[in-house]
């Protein structure tokens, strides 16, 4: 359980989104093997945000995902999807597509997370596969990830990836 200062508890109800344009090609259970790894090491990635009674917010961990079951091994209302089309490329036009779509309400309307950020989930990945390389998109909470914590964090996923599992 991880309290929140005074400045991240102003930033919590702030989803940020992007995605990351690689060539090649990726193998998306090496990378869900490389989050879990990641998520070892940063237990927050899985956590949600609670809210006590006195207003105070945490990062706890989570054991039930909220809504549907997430078909990868994570805990808590962290997620991973796996998108694959070889037969399509990679264009401006599907961009959005590569953003994680099934994720906690939250992450998309930030006038719920304002009115209470209560069970936003901190991150959320999307990988696609496309005949001219692949994505890495995600959706992180910004009272953990400023752009500076996405590189690193990015950064960090890589290198486990890289190194069979291994962070070096």
């Amino acid at each position: 359980k991880i309290k929140l200062d005074r400045i991240s508890m102003l930033m919590s109800p702030l989803t940020v989104g992007s995605s990351l344009l690689f060539e090649g090609r990726i193998d998306p259970s090496r990378f869900v093997s490389a989050l879990q790894t990641a998520g070892h090491h940063c237990p927050w990635l899985f956590g949600a945000i609670d809210v006590d009674e006195q207003g105070d917010i945490y990062v706890i961990p989570r054991n039930e995902c909220d809504g549907e079951a997430s078909p990868m091994p994570f805990p808590g209302f962290f997620s991973c999807e796996v998108f694959s089309d070889l037969t399509t490329e990679y264009s401006a036009s599907t961009i959005e597509n590569c953003l994680p779509q099934k994720v906690h309400e939250k992450m998309f309307r930030v006038d719920l997370a304002v009115a209470s950020p209560q069970d936003l989930p901190i991150a959320s990945f999307r990988v696609c596969q496309f005949a001219s390389g692949f994505t890495v998109g995600y959706r992180l909470n910004h009272a953990f990830y400023d752009q500076a914590a996405v590189v690193y964090l990015n950064t960090f996923i890589s290198n486990i990836y890289s190194n069979s599992g291994v962070p070096t």
